[in-house]
């Protein structure tokens, strides 16, 4: 198979590299922007979310993705128990109507994102789910992504030679990797 032109292969450029910071600069690093974390009592439409850092306990991920997978199905089964499916109340008309009205529920999912060192960890935890996936009734899903941070820097430097130091501070705009993995029961 004979190589394809580059013209030919993508248009896009590759991303520029950051430029090499001088010898008087000094970097912050802010963190990464993260959603709030909801309760775990709270219902199916708010999105249960466990970050995962790179000094988090494995088996502290494990226990807290289970509990949250747990009352996710303890929801599901109270709700079902308080709505019966259609076909229990005798009337043939009512059940008719009932039963078109009935939507499939859509399964709660725990969400497990890391970003940057903790990437491998979340992979950690989305193959231990996928390997007992028969035992635990789970479907693991993944989803990479890039997200912004900014990064300041501040230069330090003499002024005009009377013995001031001019300080500056800029700042620039980093992309860190991540990994979401979606864990939902089946």
């Amino acid at each position: 198979m004979a190589p394809t032109p580059a013209s030919s292969r993508s248009k896009n450029p590759p991303p520029s590299k950051l430029s090499k910071l001088p010898q008087n600069a000094k970097i912050t690093k802010t963190p990464l922007a993260r959603r709030p974390i909801p309760s775990p009592l709270a219902g199916p439409s708010s999105p249960k979310i466990v970050y995962v850092s790179g000094r988090t306990p494995f088996m502290s991920a494990v226990k807290r993705i289970r509990s949250l997978l747990h009352s996710a199905e303890a929801r599901r089964t109270q709700s079902l128990r308080a709505n019966p499916p259609s076909g229990c109340t005798g009337d043939k008309i009512l059940d008719r109507a009932l039963s078109e009205l009935d939507t499939p529920t859509r399964r709660e999912e725990v969400r497990v994102a890391g970003g940057g060192r903790s990437v491998e960890k979340v992979l950690a935890l989305a193959r231990f789910f996928e390997e007992r996936s028969g035992e635990e009734r789970v479907v693991v899903r993944l989803k990479t992504g890039t997200v912004g941070t900014i990064d300041w820097i501040e230069y330090e430097g003499d002024g005009d030679g009377a013995g001031e130091e001019v300080e500056r501070e800029e700042s620039r705009l980093r992309g860190v990797s991540v990994l979401e993995a979606v864990i939902a029961l089946k």
